[in-house]
């Protein structure tokens, strides 16, 4: 900012003095700023922006009708994960149950999860540290894990697979179902 400030007075010259211009004769001026004087101020701005994550889910609901030909396996479906945090973010998709028949719990089928990333933008990396679980009945093991992770902001379509790992052959008759969650979080 300049500030300039301009004077008007009258000039009371000596009978001798000659004018040399319009304050070539003035008399009891004291401290004028003049054009080549500046003033100056500062202002700060600051914006403080919250920690936002987010995930969408795919608005689509996959039914039996829509496997893939001859396998147990459902097409891809694209998750878009975003988060603005400096340490990433950690993306976990899991089943809590193998495939259950609908009108009989007891009837399970082992699920399979598979996922890999997609197009990523933003200042992160983004990598998938578990690609692939499956459940494991047998076992006892009625959850199945993967997982993604970025070490900074940005954004990433990742593709799940879901599959249900046996033969329609040794299916009952019926309909199945098991959920997959999306757990975020920041590192």
């Amino acid at each position: 900012m300049q500030l300039v400030r301009s004077f008007r007075a009258a000039a009371t010259c000596l009978p001798k003095c000659r004018v040399l211009g319009s304050f070539a004769c003035l008399l009891g001026f004291s401290a004028v700023l003049t054009a080549s004087e500046r003033t100056s101020a500062r202002q700060t701005f600051r914006l403080t922006v919250p920690v936002t994550s987010n995930v969408a889910v795919p608005n689509v609901e996959r039914d039996v009708e829509h496997l893939v030909e001859g396998s147990g396996e459902f097409p891809e479906h694209v998750w878009s994960l975003e988060s603005n945090s400096p340490s990433g973010l950690v993306a976990d998709f899991s089943v809590a149950t193998a495939f259950t028949h609908q009108d009989y719990p007891s009837i399970q089928h082992d699920a399979r999860l598979r996922v890999r990333i997609g197009n990523a933008t933003g200042l992160g990396q983004w990598t998938a540290t578990q690609q692939e679980d499956a459940t494991d009945r047998e076992a006892g093991d009625q959850r199945a894990n993967v997982q993604v992770r970025s070490d900074a902001p940005g954004r990433a379509a990742v593709a799940l697979q879901v599959s249900m790992m046996d033969e329609f052959h040794s299916l009952a008759q019926g309909r199945y179902s098991t959920t997959v969650v999306c757990t975020i979080s920041m590192p």
